[in-house]
């Protein structure tokens, strides 16, 4: 807003640009800390190279991350086809079924408002 004037001070400009960057470090902060949280959520991942690749101009390290999620997806459906094909009493009785079960308990959606 400061840039649609005819004249701009440049301390109101560095103001303006530092609070932008404390804005985009709080953001980062809670994407690290929701991505400790829920590691297994593409969505987030997705959300989180997005981030990156938008706000923080930093395409490869977002590239790194969108690749985990894709992986991640393929893994999570991999699995939902597996306790397809699985019967109720395979699913939840042994080691993989629990294993699974588990797996499917960490998928939670995550919803960031950022303003």
């Amino acid at each position: 807003q400061l840039l649609l004037h005819n004249t701009v001070a440049f301390t109101s400009l560095a103001k303006a640009l530092h609070r932008i960057e404390k804005s985009v470090n709080v953001a980062e902060g809670f994407y690290r800390a929701a991505l400790v949280r829920y590691p297994s959520s593409p969505k987030l991942l997705r959300g989180y190279g997005k981030f990156l690749e938008a706000v923080k101009n930093n395409p490869w390290k977002a590239s790194k991350y969108f690749s985990e999620a894709e992986k991640l997806q393929d893994m999570q459906q991999q699995d939902e086809a597996t306790m397809a094909v699985m019967g109720p009493e395979e699913g939840s009785i042994g080691s993989n079924g629990a294993y699974l079960l588990h797996r499917v308990d960490e998928r939670v959606n995550i919803v960031f408002l950022i303003n």
